[in-house]
């Protein structure tokens, strides 16, 4: 897949910063999905399994934002990145609801 911006614009970069790394991003995604395989990988690997393969959507899209953020001029950074809240949850339906 090419990825292409027209030029650099910081306003565009920022934007997508919130898509990047905030406490709704593909990173918290990513992360969110990793820990719920790991979480019912004994219990449910179905369900397992599936959050897993969707853990890899997040880190592509992960990985697009952030070059889509270098190419427009911008550093794509975590900082402030906070998410340890939904971390903590262990009830499926309420990870569920979460997702």
């Amino acid at each position: 897949m090419e990825i292409k911006v027209e030029g650099k614009s910081k306003k565009y970069a920022d934007l997508l910063k919130q898509d990047y790394a905030s406490k709704f991003s593909d990173l918290t995604s990513f992360l969110l999905y990793k820990y719920e395989n790991y979480l019912f990988s004994e219990t449910d690997t179905y369900f397992s399994s599936n959050m897993n393969k969707l853990s890899n959507d997040s880190l592509a899209h992960f990985e697009i934002f952030g070059r889509l953020i270098s190419m427009l001029g911008s550093m794509p950074d975590h900082k402030g990145y906070i998410a340890e809240d939904i971390f903590y949850e262990t009830d499926k339906e309420k990870l569920l609801e979460i997702n």
